[in-house]
């Protein structure tokens, strides 16, 4: 497998997108291009653009649940250089909420964020990287994928599965072109993600796993680096389970 040089990351000003991208810098030499999304805040994209002079880090605001945002990010992405590999990070918040009390707006907004965006994305790239027959695409899910998923948590879980079924089906249709489709599911982590979480419901979350804690970003950041590197070049339309045994 050929060195990738271009990377897509979109939510790269997420806490596992920074662990991402500075574990990443700190592999590789200079000609790195990395197109960095970000929704609102690019503060810790710019330092890390500071930080890593060898590569070059190019911030992009977007805010996915509008369709003509992810159009310009994508005709932006494509200007600078249509990348070898994309890595999907963007989500909303995580919220425990009862079925009885569910959002239908909540749930769209999380679909164009999480699904729309994403087909839009692998519809624009994907045949690109089928051409040159070579490409990775590494989608994040979540444990809640593998096995019974918890309770109270409808919105998240629908979007989730949606996404799943559009990793699994964006892999099959390009198996055969020397593009490799994977997603990861891991479990908790405590970052700002959690901020609408009783941090009671965390802790109790950690105990319950086998480890007796929480993942943490710099695990889920090298699981990726598996995911977009030569030893999952014969994995298509997996999901990879980091969940600490908890799945």
């Amino acid at each position: 497998m050929e060195q990738i040089k271009n990377y897509l990351i979109v939510g790269a000003s997420s806490e596992v997108g920074v662990a991402f991208i500075k574990s990443l810098a700190n592999k590789v030499e200079a000609g790195v291009q990395i197109v960095a999304h970000y929704g609102s805040d690019a503060e810790s994209l710019l330092q890390l653009k500071k930080s890593f002079q060898h590569i070059d880090i190019h911030p992009i605001q977007a805010d996915l649940s509008q369709p003509a945002e992810v159009n310009k990010l994508l005709d932006e992405t494509e200007a600078i250089g249509v990348p070898q590999c994309i890595i999907w990070l963007a989500a909303g918040k995580l919220e425990y909420r009862k079925l009885k009390k569910i959002e239908r707006d909540k749930i769209q907004t999380d679909m164009e964020i999480q699904v729309y965006a994403l087909a839009e994305t692998g519809a624009r790239f994907l045949p690109l990287m089928a051409k040159e027959r070579f490409g990775k695409m590494v989608v994040m899910l979540s444990e809640c994928t593998i096995g019974m998923p918890p309770r109270f948590m409808t919105e998240y879980v629908t979007v989730k599965y949606a996404a799943l079924g559009l990793m699994k089906s964006m892999s099959l249709e390009y198996a055969d072109k020397g593009v490799n489709v994977n997603g990861i599911s891991p479990g908790m982590m405590e970052t700002a993600f959690l901020s609408n979480i009783d941090e009671r419901f965390v802790a109790m979350n950690a105990e319950s796993n086998p480890q007796k804690r929480n993942a943490m970003v710099e695990e889920v950041a090298e699981a990726i680096h598996f995911l977009t590197g030569k030893g999952s070049d014969y994995m298509n339309g997996a999901n990879l389970n980091v969940s600490g045994g908890n799945r």
